[in-house]
């Protein structure tokens, strides 16, 4: 079972602190105003996991300074963030009024210009005095951050076990639509031909083997999914990739300009379409799909646990991804 984390805020504050400190831990106690003996007892809890501790070290001393460990630089980011909402909930208990109220949202850069772009404009309408903030980061750091609450909620593509590996815990997962994955190419490009062998709707792992590649990049949801299928498959050390990128444009650019062949899902195609279109046998490889992860409800796994404001959005949002291709 999970090491239970015993973290204060205190404790936060000092890891912060020291780090902007450039590791310097005299002048970080001189600036908590607390002794040595009380700034070590803080340091030995941040470097050593114990019970009720942490379960990976954040800090390790180098000289006279201290130094992030790898975990430590992990957990900079949410950490800042904690802490920075623990300066507004002080703020709000004092003015007995908070200063904005407000939503953040992460996705990547295959959906915010999308229907996640037709739903934040509609809530910024919708809800002028509620602060969303919208940002792109890879897919991984979206359920970091969900997880330890940086994030209220996120768009991600990876499949539930896992985002449950990567959270550390149980989150709330829904599915909100499904698009067939395909393989685009321009044609009159010497490899148009083979795709056009091809079945248009029954492609397989063999389709991806000697032809160049355009793909999401490695710590994509659907790219995860994918390698999975080809390394079963034998087929994954065949691969000739030419392009990693975070963006189904951005694909069916480089393959409308003959560089490849493409990977992108069936939304991102143009009806009709002037490129050569194959879908991939989702019994095979399964299709690309849009979750929404939050929190859950400690009431119920099948609740998302919201704010009022958050939870808004989620429902703008879900509405917007049904009627994605209008």
């Amino acid at each position: 079972m999970p090491r239970s984390s015993n973290l204060s805020v205190e404790l936060l504050q000092t890891f912060l602190l020291l780090v902007d400190c450039g590791g310097d831990a005299t002048r970080t106690a001189k600036l908590l105003d607390i002794n040595q003996p009380s700034m070590s007892k803080r340091l030995r809890r941040l470097q050593f996991p114990e019970k009720n501790s942490l379960e990976h070290p954040w800090l390790f001393r180098e000289g006279k300074k201290w130094k992030l460990t790898e975990e430590g630089n992990r957990v900079l980011r949410p950490v800042r963030d904690l802490v920075s909402r623990y300066e507004q909930l002080k703020t709000f208990a004092a003015n007995g009024e908070a200063d904005r109220r407000e939503v953040r949202f992460g996705c990547g850069r295959q959906t915010v210009t999308r229907f996640v772009r037709r739903a934040a404009c509609r809530f910024w309408a919708e809800h002028p005095t509620v602060h969303l903030r919208v940002s792109t980061l890879s897919g991984p750091t979206r359920i970091e951050a969900v997880a330890n609450g940086s994030l209220d909620l996120a768009m991600v593509a990876h499949e539930e076990s896992r985002i449950r590996e990567m959270a550390r815990r149980e989150l709330y997962v829904e599915t909100v639509f499904q698009d067939r994955l395909a393989l685009v190419c321009a044609p009159n490009t010497r490899w148009a031909r083979r795709l056009k062998r091809l079945p248009k709707s029954k492609a397989g792992p063999s389709a991806f083997v000697g032809i160049p590649l355009l793909l999401p990049p490695p710590e994509a949801g659907v790219r995860v999914m994918l390698d999975d299928v080809l390394r079963e498959s034998g087929l994954l050390d065949r691969l000739d990739i030419r392009l990693e990128v975070s963006s189904w444009s951005a694909i069916m650019s480089y393959a409308g300009d003959k560089a490849g062949v493409g990977l992108v899902s069936e939304s991102a195609v143009s009806k009709p379409s002037r490129m050569i279109v194959r879908f991939l046998d989702a019994k095979v490889i399964p299709p690309f799909r849009a979750k929404i992860i939050c929190r859950r409800s400690v009431e119920s796994a099948n609740r998302p646990d919201l704010t009022p404001e958050a939870d808004a959005f989620y429902r703008t949002l879900k509405h917007a991804a049904k009627r994605r291709w209008e």
